[in-house]
């Protein structure tokens, strides 16, 4: 019984900790989150309208704009 007992805690210990491991493996800082929105805000310009326009002019690339919206999520 004292086995049993055991193998139960040490069960439940592996199960704890696998989980506290999985949800901070998988939950994005709120930098990331930021940059996110940003990208998908970015991806979201439609050809030939004024926000694509805007992102063309002001940004080489999708890189550049990436890297702008990374070091502007960090000042928040």
């Amino acid at each position: 019984m004292k086995t049993g007992i055991s193998s139960s805690i040490r069960l439940n210990l592996l199960m704890s900790s696998l989980l506290i491991v999985f949800i901070s493996g998988c939950s994005k800082s709120a930098e990331e989150m930021c940059v996110d929105a940003q990208m998908n805000f970015y991806d979201q310009a439609k050809p030939n309208s004024k926000q694509r326009e805007y992102f063309d002019t002001a940004f080489k690339s999708r890189d550049a704009y990436y890297a702008w919206a990374w070091r502007e999520c960090v000042k928040k």
